[in-house]
């Protein structure tokens, strides 16, 4: 109640809240004293810890409240003001205002910073921005502080390259993400991507292969495999290869997830054992093709 001291002394006990991590009496007691109060000293200092308090509350409209009234006033800001800005701006859907803060980050490396990028990707993907969502996620990416962060950032690079249309860059990024993070909750997607891309690509025997060595296909990789290897067939049947048109058909049967590709393959089975002569044989896959048409509409 002093007159002397009413003014300065706010800043202190809210230091020392915030250095005890006291942030729900730091709120009780600041938000009074900021609406009855306005010849505070050290105001927008006060402002910032009243910001800080509600960000570790995660009330981050309150927090961008007093965060963007009082950072932009700062005669020193430091690389967690940008962060927390960045990140309530983030938070509340204004993607472009959280991204004129968090890039000022980009030259740094930390663990904050690394965050920092990724939120940063995730900002510009939300504007379609993808050249500079990739460039922050391939920033995240290569710092090693976080692994999680890592990981969603190598996948994120290799959907954006997918979906700019680089698809024999994002092949790669595929099968090297695949590889590298077998059990990942983002490996399902990144396989149906690579299923794509192998058709976007045509490159089938390349794609056999690397399926081949999947521990856990998913469905889509599993009627991707069907169609790829059934296609290498007609190529070699084109080609007057049958034998290696033969191995590819039986490649198409692996799986059968589809019932026309899997009729098709019969009839060529039966195409090419009767080619070889082989007409009890051919007579048996024509069977199997009869068998599979009628029940196709």
């Amino acid at each position: 109640n002093s007159t002397k001291y009413k003014n300065v002394v706010p800043y202190y006990i809210a230091s020392i809240l915030s250095l005890k991590k006291q942030y729900p009496e730091m709120i009780a007691y600041l938000e009074p004293i900021i609406e009855s109060n306005k010849n505070l000293r050290y105001g927008n200092e006060i402002k910032k810890l009243l910001g800080n308090a509600y960000f570790e509350q995660k009330n981050f409209t309150s927090a961008e409240k007093y965060l963007s009234q009082s950072i932009p006033s700062l005669n020193k800001v430091n690389q967690e003001d940008y962060y927390q800005l960045g990140y309530v701006y983030y938070k509340n859907g204004q993607y472009k205002k959280a991204i004129e803060q968090l890039k000022k980050l980009t030259t740094l490396d930390n663990e904050m910073v690394q965050s920092a990028m990724y939120i940063l990707g995730q900002c510009y993907t939300k504007i379609d921005d993808k050249a500079s969502a990739k460039a922050a996620f391939q920033q995240a990416a290569r710092m090693k502080y976080s692994a999680s962060i890592t990981e969603e950032s190598s996948f994120n690079i290799a959907k954006i390259t997918y979906d700019q249309g680089n698809y024999t860059e994002a092949l790669s990024l595929l099968k090297n993400f695949i590889q590298t993070y077998p059990n990942s909750s983002f490996n399902e997607d990144a396989q149906d991507l690579l299923a794509d891309v192998f058709f976007k690509t045509r490159s089938y025997e390349e794609a056999i292969g690397l399926i081949e060595n999947m521990k856990n296909p998913t469905s889509s990789i599993k009627a991707s495999y069907q169609k790829m290897a059934y296609y290498r067939a007609m190529e070699y049947y084109s080609n007057d290869q049958l034998d290696k048109a033969d191995q590819y058909l039986d490649k198409a049967l692996s799986f059968r997830p589809e019932s026309s590709i899997e009729a098709l393959t019969y009839y060529w089975k039966a195409d090419v054992a009767h080619t070889k002569g082989k007409y009890d044989e051919s007579n048996q896959w024509l069977s199997k093709f009869n068998s599979i048409a009628a029940t196709i509409s």
